[in-house]
């Protein structure tokens, strides 16, 4: 026990996952549900309906990588129909995003179950197969995210097309947000444009030497976007310790300077507490990491 307690430097394991409350996030998604089977029951408001039209032209357009002008069009009729759904009040659209979310749901799962992309996927979640293809995030037909993790980016991709990501009733609550987030720190990926340059340079590569450097390179890209996710969710989750993930990412980086001063800040401030023992550590890891 004696050992255990002692500083030891150590190299970072994994980034720490944001932590969420399993009850309020049932309520939410209990509340969703609700509202998805009460627009089934009753109908929605002919000004929401307009809007959903608009979206599922929106989604279908994109899923068919439509041109420029044609999306152009398309997103200049969600703005039209926008102002008069909004008038009818958040609810509406609630119940409007949940009604989309529920078919969404279940053409996914006919998506994973036959392995073939029908027209309503596309309608109401655009190219969503498509990039979690580019992520990395299908294996054979099988996404990868959760149920959770699914409906909070639905509702996120959703909030962003129809624009509405300032109006406090649709904002997701912020346990949806930790359940997508957990997602991403646990499934982190190359970025597009950093995996098309990697792409080509594995194509010229010749010798052992550089398919080690781009290796190093897609290993540097990744933690580089699991990074940015880092510090996203550290701005809107007060209850994450930031300055100890960054502390984690930088040093899988290779950066050890930046993974010192990150384990530092931490323990400034947050002298006391789970992650003490495991900062102090991974600071002399870190240490050592800069040295070299």
């Amino acid at each position: 026990m004696l050992c255990l307690s002692m500083k030891h430097a150590a190299p970072p394991a994994d980034v720490p996952l944001p932590r969420v409350d399993t009850h309020a996030l049932a309520a939410t998604e209990a509340a969703d549900d609700v509202l998805a089977e009460r627009a089934g029951r009753e109908g929605l408001s002919q000004e929401a309906r307009a809007l959903g039209s608009a979206i599922r032209d929106f989604d279908t357009r994109e899923a068919h990588a439509a041109d420029e002008r044609a999306m152009a069009e398309a997103r200049a009729a969600i703005n039209r129909t926008l102002p008069d759904a909004l008038a009818k009040g958040a609810t509406s659209l609630s119940m409007l995003r949940a009604f989309q979310m529920t078919d969404f749901l279940r053409e996914l799962r006919g998506y994973e179950a036959s392995g073939a992309e029908s027209a309503e996927l596309g309608a109401v979640g655009g190219p969503f197969v498509a990039r979690m293809t580019d992520a990395g995030w299908i294996d054979g037909h099988h996404v990868m995210m959760d149920d959770h993790a699914r409906r909070a980016a639905f509702k996120t991709e959703w909030n962003a097309i129809v624009g509405v990501d300032r109006v406090p009733e649709l904002a997701l609550s912020m346990d949806e947000t930790r359940a997508l987030y957990m997602f991403y720190l646990g499934h982190p990926h190359v970025g597009e444009r950093d995996r098309q340059a990697i792409g080509l340079a594995r194509k010229s590569a010749k010798t052992e030497a550089a398919c080690q450097a781009i290796r190093e390179r897609e290993l540097r890209a990744l933690e580089t976007w699991r990074l940015d996710k880092v510090d996203r969710l550290g701005k809107i989750d007060a209850a994450y310790p930031l300055a100890y993930a960054r502390g984690v990412t930088h040093y899988r980086m290779g950066l050890g300077e930046a993974a010192r001063r990150d384990f530092s800040y931490w323990l400034d401030t947050h002298p006391d507490g789970p992650w003490t023992l495991r900062a102090q550590n991974q600071l002399e890891g870190a240490a050592e990491l800069a040295d070299r």
